[in-house]
């Protein structure tokens, strides 16, 4: 196993948790913003960054041997019996990871948040304006007040 391999990867997956937790801010402020037409091409970003990540998480569960996802603590453990002299290095590079990793995972629980409240919020919209579109509305497609069509009014203006 290669100490320089694995801190080369797990620098690598830093910079792509960097990336993530960018475009995640980006797509909380799109969709404040209502700006539905900018979230395709953001998603294809997304979508492209959290492939590459899965990819990095494999290649270092690989290099160290196991081919389950790797508890943060068991890894700390890992590079603590087989690291050697970088063990420090490597440990201090895992603990940013793992920092920008939580830091990820709880802004995609408040983007999922938002995304379920304006979900609701559309849900909700779309009901009261059905239920609108069953009553009688005032004014029929002619313009005249509809019920009303022998009321006239009367005198001079």
């Amino acid at each position: 196993m290669s100490s320089a391999l694995l801190a080369k990867i797990i620098t690598e997956e830093h910079a792509n948790f960097v990336s993530f937790l960018a475009l995640l801010d980006e797509e909380y402020e799109v969709l404040l913003r209502g700006q539905v037409e900018a979230l395709t091409p953001l998603l294809v970003k997304l979508e492209t960054v959290a492939s590459n990540l899965s990819e990095f998480a494999r290649q270092r569960e690989a290099l160290v041997g196991q081919h389950n996802n790797v508890n943060p603590a068991d890894m700390v453990n890992w590079i603590k019996a087989n690291a050697g002299p970088d063990s420090s290095h490597l440990l201090g590079l895992w603990r940013t990871l793992i920092d920008i990793a939580e830091k990820t995972r709880l802004k995609h629980l408040a983007n999922g948040s938002l995304i379920e409240t304006l979900a609701r919020n559309n849900t909700h919209a779309i009901q009261v304006l059905a239920a609108a579109s069953q009553i009688n509305s005032l004014y029929g497609p002619d313009g005249k007040l509809q019920g009303f069509s022998s009321f006239q009014l009367r005198g001079q203006a």
